[in-house]
């Protein structure tokens, strides 16, 4: 009756952490849903207002995903020169400029790889990004720069944050240094014009990189009128 008692006590003990599991994976299947960004076809100029050349036809969306409210990542294609790679988030009052904070940390805590969602953007060189389904942001982002990157220029200005260089690797990370995301090239490092906007609430991560060649030859500054 003893060994009986045991028994059941132990089976009950495994149904119990059985039951807690499956409950913990499907909040957390709500929860990433509610945050991951999904493949939409709409409003291909969602991002042209930042352009000076608001109409223009030399501009190709490549690429496009978001959520209504959470953010918004979107390609494009200038003139086959260009890759424009915008990512909007949203709502992040807490945010400010001075809160961006260029970093040389070499170590990134990475979450579990199922956390991300991840990102293929051509033409070459193909860029990559893994994106944490639900962001963790609250009073810092810290830019990590992984690998052997050369810095040509860097600015800050009152509501801009601006990055020249070629990189194998910027990670974004929080006060914890959990990352964010990440954007690599899946070959070499890569040429790489990064302009951070606070617009109101929201911010504006804007990637840049020459087509084909490591070198721009369409001066970037010229094309975005972010007032």
């Amino acid at each position: 009756m003893k060994k009986k008692n045991i028994l059941n006590f132990v089976y009950g003990g495994i149904l119990t952490i059985v039951i807690i599991s499956i409950v913990q994976i499907v909040v957390s299947l709500f929860k990433s849903s509610d945050c991951t960004y999904a493949p939409t076809l709409k409003n291909e100029g969602r991002f042209y207002y930042l352009f000076k050349d608001k109409a223009s036809k030399d501009f190709k969306r490549i690429y496009s995903v978001g959520r209504i409210n959470k953010g918004w990542i979107y390609s494009y294609l200038y003139k086959k020169e260009l890759r424009i790679t915008i990512w909007k988030l949203f709502d992040y009052d807490n945010l400010g400029v001075n809160d961006f904070v260029f970093n040389n940390r070499h170590k990134t805590y990475f979450l579990r790889s199922n956390s991300y969602s991840y990102s293929d953007i051509g033409p070459g060189p193909v860029i990559r990004l893994a994106k944490l389904d639900c962001l963790n942001l609250t009073s810092k982002m810290y830019i990590n720069f992984l690998g052997e990157e050369k810095i040509i220029d860097t600015l800050k200005g009152s509501n801009m944050v601006k990055f020249l260089g070629n990189v194998k690797e910027i990670d974004f990370v929080n006060e914890k240094n959990e990352c964010q995301l990440k954007f690599y090239p899946l070959k070499d490092s890569i040429l790489t014009k990064l302009v951070i906007v606070k617009k109101k609430k929201d911010i504006l991560i804007i990637f840049i990189n020459p087509v084909g060649e490591n070198s721009f030859k369409i001066n970037p500054n010229n094309l975005f009128d972010f007032k």
